[in-house]
């Protein structure tokens, strides 16, 4: 599988892949009132053409139906934000295939740094980027969607060796 430009014909199924995908893993994390109704309208209004006109936003697709996708908003001063990666069945080597093509996108309009957030609660994605050396800050509170949740930054000062490593 090939990572390529989403559409906005994949809108409703990267929504719809992102609210299984919080209902499924922040159970526990996130309140049951947020995830059972709230989180869909969120999504629904997070991911719309704009989105596509302003962000970097892939898709895999497995024949008609999506295998995950990766979003990398604009750069900062920071670098470029990993704003968010999901994949619709866990293992396979997905979420590598997306993220190394994420990173050679960055690297290829000259970003050099890369982060994310994830939420503190997520301890396998957090266990997974600090193997692929990423720099896991301390938590801290932040507003996420009105709630108050605690989150960790995660960041890569060199592409190349983050690359290397997803290869």
């Amino acid at each position: 599988m090939t990572p390529r430009a989403a559409l906005a014909s994949d809108l409703p199924a990267i929504a719809a892949l992102h609210i299984a995908n919080w209902r499924a893993g922040y159970r526990g994390v996130l309140p049951d009132w947020f995830l059972d109704g709230a989180v869909a309208e969120e999504m629904a209004a997070k991911w719309t053409a704009v989105r596509l006109g302003r962000d970097l936003v892939l898709v895999l697709c497995a024949g008609d139906d999506l295998a995950g996708f990766v979003a990398v908003a604009p750069s900062g001063p920071s670098g470029a934000y990993l704003d968010n990666l999901h994949v619709a069945r866990p293992g396979g080597g997905l979420v590598r295939i997306l993220m190394a093509a994420a990173v050679r996108a960055v690297m290829a309009r000259g970003d050099g740094a890369l982060w994310l957030k994830v939420l503190e609660g997520n301890a396998g994605a957090l266990d997974f980027y600090a193997r692929l050396g990423g720099e896991v800050s301390e938590p801290f509170e932040e507003d996420l969607m009105g709630l108050r949740v605690r989150s960790r930054r995660v960041s890569w000062s060199d592409l190349g060796g983050l690359y290397r490593r997803l290869d």
